[in-house]
């Protein structure tokens, strides 16, 4: 059969980068070929934790950029010890794998793909009601101000007007003693009549 060239690496990446709907990840064709008796020249393994990513972190986007711009130069292998087939030792390999790999349902997965596309919505709905709520609070706080502003002007009025009552009880208190002097005033004019005209009959009396 005849052989066919595998990309085993593209750009300054040891391996494939891939782009999925949640992130990037590398896919090692060396660690397939491996399995297949292909002579393994760069550890399948290199660098690929730090190549995974996930679209939320800020810097997604250059890591984004460099895997696009990794497949504008791919390298290709073909080893002369490669064939079209399995040997036992993969078959070995592929059972103990197996074993070790935990079974996601469907519904589980179905559930992460929806929470992943709803929190965006979710997030936006929580904006539109936080604004809303804060515009309802700023409402409010201009009407407690406007309250406000109405009180301290009316208790202004209150302390005028009390003040112009203090002023005018002082000036009737004052009345008060005026007249209270002119009353003790007036009796004594009035008594001091009265013995006036009784010292004058009583002259009159004596002359005639």
């Amino acid at each position: 059969m005849p052989l066919k060239a595998v990309i085993y690496r593209c750009g300054d990446f040891h391996s494939v980068p891939l782009l999925g709907p949640w992130g990037g990840v590398n896919y090692t064709p060396l660690l397939v070929l491996r399995q297949v008796w292909l002579k393994q020249f760069i550890p399948p393994t290199h660098n690929l934790q730090e190549s995974d990513f996930s679209y939320d972190p800020e810097d997604c986007q250059g890591k984004k950029r460099q895997a696009v711009c990794a497949w504008k130069s791919i390298r290709k292998i073909k080893d002369k010890g490669h064939y079209e087939g399995v040997t036992s030792g993969y078959e070995a390999w592929q059972a103990n794998r197996r074993k070790n790999i935990i079974d996601i349902s469907r519904e589980v997965v179905e559930r992460g793909k929806e929470t992943s596309f709803e929190q965006p919505n979710q997030w936006i709905e929580k904006s539109i009601e936080l604004e809303e709520k804060n515009r309802l609070l700023e409402q409010k706080n201009e009407k407690l101000r406007k309250e406000t502003s109405q009180w301290m002007d009316h208790a202004t009025y209150l302390q005028n007007e009390l003040e112009k009552t203090k002023s005018f009880l002082k000036n009737q208190d004052v009345l008060e003693k005026d007249l209270e002097t002119l009353d003790k005033e007036m009796r004594r004019m009035n008594k001091a009549n009265r013995s006036l005209k009784n010292e004058k009959t009583t002259l009159q009396a004596i002359v005639g």
